[in-house]
């Protein structure tokens, strides 16, 4: 199964192989779902608002789900706005806050969080150690195979790296708004929004303003689904059009991409998801 976080109806849904959806999560002020970690077979879910029902730009709440029955807890609340979510091999998780513009570390067993790199509400762009970073939207994360963090850097058009000791590079992308495929340093990309990474350490972008997925594999970035155009359609990879790409996971045999095509906060019918088989 793919746990999907249904945004709009605010609930975690499991979809299985054959496109047969259950709801895992449907619970009182679980609302605006949207960062999903998987960790030892607990789930973890971010959500926009709190679980005293309040939204605002700093509700943010992330929660334990226990796959058997579907129960929820929370782990920590009034966070910022954590989007992107991270399990680490350590247990810890890795919060991207898209309004706030840093990277922070969750400890979940005592609900402590550390920022890790980026300055809260001061956007920009800068490698450096922790506070020395800037983020302008720090949006999608996902494991590298070296142990270092990726995240997608939406309104800086890069892709970024982090240490755990919170050292900031840039890992592809030069900063100019575009859809360019070549060598990580010259590519371009339009707002990048989710990431997944593979076994075999290839790391997967929806690039959200080309309507795309590309993939950062051996030093260069591909597109490998999409037309370019937005819309909905399925058939071969590069004739495919998707909206939303809100979320990317990959299937443990590598094969398969799944994408949560949404809507974009837009009135559109945009909300499925997709399966895109890999080359």
């Amino acid at each position: 199964e793919v746990y999907v976080a249904d945004f709009d109806n605010g609930r975690v849904r499991a979809v299985a192989p054959d496109g047969a959806t259950r709801t895992l999560v449907a619970a009182a002020n679980f609302r605006r779902p949207f960062g999903l970690a998987l960790a030892d077979g607990v789930l973890y879910v971010s959500t926009d608002d709190n679980d005293q029902g309040l939204h605002s730009p700093t509700t943010g709440t992330v929660w334990r789900v226990e796959l058997a029955s579907g129960a929820v807890e929370v782990v920590a609340r009034d966070l910022g706005r954590p989007r992107g979510l991270l399990a680490l091999p350590d247990g810890r998780l890795v919060l991207a806050d898209y309004v706030h513009h840093t990277v922070s570390l969750l400890t979940p067993t005592t609900g402590a969080v550390v920022v890790l790199a980026g300055v809260r509400d001061q956007p920009g762009f800068a490698d450096g150690r922790g506070a020395a970073a800037r983020f302008d939207g720090a949006y999608g994360v996902a494991l590298l195979a070296d142990g270092r963090i990726a995240v997608a850097d939406y309104n800086n058009h890069r892709v970024r790296a982090i240490t755990l000791a919170g050292d900031v590079t840039t890992l592809a992308g030069t900063g100019v708004r575009g859809h360019g495929d070549g060598p990580a340093a010259s590519a371009t990309f339009g707002a990048p929004q989710a990431l997944a990474t593979d076994a075999a350490g290839r790391l997967y972008i929806s690039d959200t303003e080309s309507f795309t997925v590309r993939v950062l594999a051996d030093g260069a970035v591909t597109t490998i689904a999409g037309s370019g155009i937005g819309g909905w359609l399925d058939g071969p990879r590069l004739s495919a059009q998707f909206w939303g790409l809100e979320g990317l996971d990959v299937a443990a045999d590598g094969q398969t991409l799944w994408v949560a095509d949404g809507s974009r906060g837009e009135d559109v019918p945009y909300h499925r998801v997709r399966r895109v088989t890999l080359p």
